[in-house]
């Protein structure tokens, strides 16, 4: 698809929607394509597809470079453009040090994965070399005292061919242009995929994406007939590139629990949701006439039990366990008798992911890890777009809750995987009540469960691991929570502007009136909002330590950086599996306005307003760097302008410089 500029929009709305109408009614059916899926129940750190993928031989070594040596792994918090923004410094930091070469996975969740995925997967050009085409795509760092008027006026220029889609406008205008192009539950993802993947080509929706030309190519051999070829697909083209993981999350579409929330990892090479839930479905009656093919479905829990107790845990069993007598709610009323549905189990190649029900390649051979399968449409594909636009699908949680599940947000076809199950026979049978079939689910935000993204690196059992908080909630000492006085705020709380601007307030009672975000908290010790999180031993002690770490660093003035050994938990809702010989060293780096960075800045000597703004905490940098996830700039929603991008970036890459030798030490980089 050609990349379509800002240029001349009506006649490039107007040529596109004719396009996308007559390619609608011409499109070809994509059937019996042959793919690959792996079970999760049992699957060992090794057996990870990127690991053990024996029919492919990758050209850079990554199956030996992960499975031989210390695994290395970073994980990109969400948070929108903020976190976008954040993520763009830091895989500089990353660079400039030279760790990235030593890293093996990056796990990246909502706004950090709109730049993870286009560093991932960026186009190679041959006139220019790996590392001046990276320079580009993140930017040239800039000291404290280098952003000055250049950088940071309202003219100014983004710093880096990424940071240039964080001020786009045009999300509102892309969104309106994809509904009006019949994009329908495509709309959202097709417009996140202009707004971060076009400029770097990789917005294409008629193309699948892998991890390779050698994964690529064993696609096509096995599906011949169907001609795929080497155009239909794209590859990582760098050497080197980290293995990418990104978060998103499957609804059941139960808007009375809101806990029927599942975890989903989709991946270069598979996609799915590693461990298995059962749900209960009942056909609600509409207006007692029923609509056949297209009734409502709405699905139950089974009330009384947590999500946790839901997931297969009995893995030598193998079998899911009956928990209680299913018992509907009195309304709506049923039409026909509930049935089970089963949700995950394992993954499948992420070419075919959004597939119709799947059907054995060999039924005679209960071993046969190939199924066949159909995409109704050529261009229904599982795309790049999709990727992004899932894991930063942060609005679906509350549209679900409100039972607004037709505004154009993602919602993918979904059957489970699991040949250990004895009703999963993966051939025509029950109809509707067939637990194999594929069913239609909403999908959302990955940080709607794991919004920092260290899970699938817990349950990969990656033993370095570097976590980036960019939050919208600063850290909070105690003492500044308790304060009653604004005018007490300078003594002690003097770099938090953003929490003495709503002291007392409602708003920072509700959201901001923790020492840490919840994210971090919930997995030492369980929240309301996130129940199912806890994956360390030692919670309560573990969360004093790192409060401790951070208060320490803040009265330096330092990054708020916190390196510790720990033992990890079982978690079967994202299949983490407790190991005695398992202890990861994570480093935890948390977005803070350091006070040494900002007198830095003001060494500078620079006298103009944005400077002055910046050292201040003023307009444009009043929550630097906690920008909020949405409407920091009012009515253009998600987007940042260039000057507060540059200095969120250039902070980002300066606290990683400057916590190099903690990080170092506890890492051995």
């Amino acid at each position: 698809m050609p990349h379509i500029k800002h240029k001349r929009p009506v006649r490039t709305i107007l040529y596109t929607i004719s396009t996308l109408i007559l390619g609608a009614c011409t499109e070809s059916r994509l059937e019996d394509l042959t793919v690959k899926v792996w079970e999760t129940s049992d699957i060992k750190p090794t057996q990870y597809p990127e690991v053990h993928y024996p029919e492919v031989h990758y050209k850079d070594g990554l199956r030996s470079k992960i499975s031989s040596k210390t695994t290395v792994g970073i994980a990109f918090s969400g948070g929108g453009t903020r976190a976008a923004t954040a993520t763009i410094g830091q895989l500089r930091a990353l660079h400039k040090l030279g760790w990235i070469k030593q890293v093996d996975y990056i796990a990246a969740v909502s706004g950090g994965s709109w730049t993870a995925i286009p560093y991932t997967f960026l186009p190679k050009h041959s006139l220019i070399d790996d590392d001046e085409e990276d320079n580009k795509f993140l930017g040239a760092y800039l000291k404290p005292d280098q952003l000055n008027d250049e950088w940071l006026s309202k003219e100014a220029e983004p710093n880096g061919m990424m940071a240039s889609t964080i001020p786009s406008n045009m999300i509102a205008p892309y969104y309106l242009f994809e509904a009006l192009s019949l994009r329908g539950d495509e709309t959202y993802s097709s417009t996140i995929g202009r707004i971060f993947l076009s400029k770097f080509d990789l917005d294409d929706r008629s193309k699948f994406f892998t991890w390779n030309t050698d994964s690529r190519d064993q696609i096509i051999e096995r599906n011949e007939e169907e001609k795929l070829s080497e155009n239909d697909f794209i590859t990582v083209e760098r050497d080197n590139r980290p293995y990418l993981i990104v978060g998103g999350t499957l609804f059941s579409r139960d808007d009375q629990l809101k806990d029927d929330i599942y975890h989903v990892e989709m991946t270069p090479l598979y996609s799915g949701i590693p461990s298995q839930a059962r749900i209960t479905v009942g056909l609600i009656k509409s207006s007692n006439k029923l609509k056949g093919e297209d009734a409502e479905y709405k699905i139950y829990g089974e009330r009384g039990l947590s999500p946790k107790e839901r997931f297969i845990i009995d893995n030598k069993k193998k079998s899911i366990p009956e928990k209680r007598p299913y018992q509907p709610d009195p309304e709506p009323e049923l039409e026909i008798e509930p049935h089970h549905r089963y949700i995950g189990g394992g993954y499948i190649d992420s070419f075919a992911f959004d597939s119709k029900r799947p059907r054995k390649s060999d039924p005679s051979d209960p071993s046969d890890p190939y199924v066949n399968v159909d995409i109704s449409k050529s261009r229904y594909k599982f795309t790049l777009s999709d990727m992004a636009g899932i894991s930063g699908a942060a609005p679906q949680e509350t549209l679900a809750g409100l039972g607004l599940l037709d505004l154009g947000f993602p919602e993918l076809r979904h059957w489970p995987i699991s040949s250990s199950l004895s009703d999963l026979k993966y051939t025509d049978s029950d109809g509707d009540k067939d637990p194999t079939k594929a069913y239609e689910y909403t999908f959302g935000d990955g940080g709607h469960l794991d919004n920092l993204g260290i899970m699938p690196l817990l349950a990969r059992k990656v033993d370095k691991i570097m976590v980036f908080i960019n939050t919208p909630q600063p850290f909070n000492p105690y003492e500044c929570l308790n304060i009653e006085d604004k005018s007490e705020f300078d003594n002690l709380c003097p770099t938090n502007n953003f929490l003495k601007d709503r002291l007392n307030t409602p708003r920072t009672k509700e959201i901001y009136g923790e020492v840490l975000v919840d994210d971090l908290i919930a997995m030492f010790r369980p929240i309301e909002a996130k129940p199912f999180n806890v994956v360390f031993e030692n919670g309560e002690e573990e969360l004093e330590n790192i409060y401790k770490a951070f208060n320490a660093d803040r009265a330096k003035g330092a990054p708020l950086t916190y390196c510790k050994v720990y033992k990890v938990k079982s978690n079967a809702v994202y299949n983490i599996k407790h190991d005695e010989e398992y202890k990861p060293t994570i480093c935890w780096n948390y977005l803070d306005r350091a006070q040494s960075w900002i007198e830095e800045v003001r060494k500078s000597g620079f006298t103009s307003t944005q400077y002055r703004d910046l050292v201040n905490g003023k307009r444009d940098f009043k929550n630097f760097p906690h920008y909020g996830t949405f409407l920091e700039r009012r009515l253009q929603l998600i987007a940042l302008n260039p000057a507060q991008t540059n200095a969120l970036s250039a902070l980002t890459t300066w606290s990683i410089l400057k916590s190099r030798d903690e990080i170092q030490e506890a890492l051995k980089f």
